[in-house]
C-alpha cells in the first residue's frame, strides 16, 4: 500500500524532483507509515530502503523511482520520435555542446563537469547514471575532424582538476565556439590562430546553435593562454604535433588559409582553388 501511495509522488514527464524536495516528501510519509507499523521513526533508512531478501524493510526510495520512470520515459519518446523525444535530444545535445564531449551518459565524470552544465530533466538523468555505474548509448555522436586531433575539454580533464581552472577554460572555448584543437588551428596544422590566442570568435558559422556565452574576463583569458601553451605550443602559435589530414569536413565552411605554404584554400561543390600571395614588387 505504502508503495502505492509514494508511486503517487511522482511528477509528470519532463518534470522531476531534486534530491532535497525527495527527502523532505520521504521525511513525512515515512514519520507517519513507520509510527503506524510500530516501528520508530528513527529507524536507520539504509534499512528501511534496503530489500526484504537481506533483511531491510522494502520500501523504494522515491527518488530512485523517478530517475528510473525518468530514463525509461526518454528512452521510449526518444525512439518513438514523439515531440517529447524531440525535446529530450535537444536537451541532451546541448548539455553535449556546454560540456565539450560527445560520450555516453554515465560515461562523463559528472563530478568534474557537473558545474558547467545548465540544470535540466538531462542532467539530473546523467548524475543518476554516473552514480549507479550505468550509461545511456545514444546516437550522437561528433567524430574528430582531423587526424591528431583532440575534444578541447576531454583533454582539459588531463590538464587540469581545479574548478575554477576548468570553468574558465570552458567559458573561452564556448565564447570562441569550438569543441576540438582543430577548430582553431589553420589548414596546414602546424599552427594556432591568431585569433585563438587574441580571444577573437572564429566559428561565427555556429551562432545559430551555439550555447550563450557572453565575453571572458581577463582570468578566463590568461588561464586559456596558459592551457595553449602547456598542452598545445611548441614554440610561438606552433603546434607541439602537427594535425594530420581531414577526416571529416564541414559542409558549411568553404574558406581556408594554409600558413606554411601562404596560400587561400576555397572549396566548392568539392573542389579545391588554392589562391598564391602576391609578393610586392621588387
Amino acid at each position: 500500500m505504502l508503495h502505492h501511495y509514494v508511486n503517487s509522488y511522482l511528477p509528470t514527464s519532463g518534470n522531476q524532483f531534486n534530491i532535497k524536495t525527495v527527502r523532505k516528501i520521504l521525511s513525512i510519509l515515512l514519520n507517519y507509515a513507520l509510527s503506524a507499523m510500530g516501528i520508530c521513526r528513527s529507524f536507520p533508512r539504509s534499512i528501511v530502503f534496503a530489500p526484504k531478501e537481506i533483511f531491510g524493510l522494502g520500501i523504494p526510495h522515491l527518488y530512485t523511482i523517478q530517475e528510473i520512470f525518468c530514463l525509461k520515459d526518454v528512452v521510449k519518446h526518444c525512439f518513438l520520435m514523439t515531440l517529447t523525444g524531440q525535446l529530450y535530444r535537444l536537451s541532451l545535445e546541448c548539455l553535449y555542446l556546454e560540456l565539450g564531449s560527445f560520450r555516453p551518459l554515465g560515461l562523463l565524470p559528472f563530478l568534474e563537469l557537473s558545474h558547467l552544465a545548465s540544470n535540466s530533466l538531462i542532467k539530473s538523468t546523467w548524475e543518476f547514471l554516473y552514480n549507479n555505474q550505468l550509461h545511456l548509448q545514444t546516437d550522437i555522436d561528433l567524430p574528430l575532424p582531423r587526424e591528431n586531433d583532440t575534444l578541447l575539454m576531454i583533454n582539459v580533464l588531463g590538464y587540469s582538476t581545479n574548478y575554477d581552472t576548468i570553468h574558465s577554460i570552458n567559458k573561452f572555448r564556448l565564447f570562441l565556439k569550438a569543441l576540438f584543437l582543430s577548430d582553431f588551428t589553420e589548414a596546414s596544422g602546424n599552427y594556432l590562430l591568431e585569433e585563438a590566442w587574441q580571444g577573437k570568435q572564429i566559428n561565427t558559422h555556429r551562432k545559430e546553435t551555439w550555447p550563450a556565452q557572453g565575453n571572458p574576463t581577463l582570468k578566463n583569458w590568461a588561464e586559456w593562454r596558459n592551457y595553449l601553451k602547456h598542452q598545445f605550443l611548441a614554440r610561438g602559435r606552433r603546434t607541439k604535433k602537427r594535425l594530420g589530414k581531414w577526416l571529416i569536413e564541414d559542409p558549411d565552411w568553404e574558406w581556408y588559409f594554409d600558413v606554411e605554404h601562404r596560400q587561400l584554400l576555397h572549396k566548392k561543390d568539392m573542389v579545391w582553388t588554392a589562391f598564391a600571395l602576391k609578393h610586392p614588387a621588387g
